[in-house]
């Protein structure tokens, strides 16, 4: 499990667009944001609602709670 988190952090290097997210899971982006509410990712980040942008902080979480894309 360790290798899995070590691999998330080196390619969380800057921000991702949600579109780039959603893509990287082979979804829509109305399927993601669906999947993040209901593990109560926008509780934690309630300034990424608006965004159109995740940050490498709420891209491990959502690597974490999601799994590898």
């Amino acid at each position: 499990m360790e290798n899995d988190n070590n691999s998330n952090r080196i390619r969380i290097k800057g921000v991702m667009l949600k579109q780039e997210v959603a893509t990287e899971y082979g979804v829509h982006i109305t399927t993601l944001n669906k999947w993040l509410k209901q593990y109560g990712f926008y509780n934690s980040f309630p300034e990424a609602i608006r965004s159109r942008y995740f940050t490498p902080k709420q891209l491990e979480s959502i690597y974490g709670h999601l799994g590898e894309p």
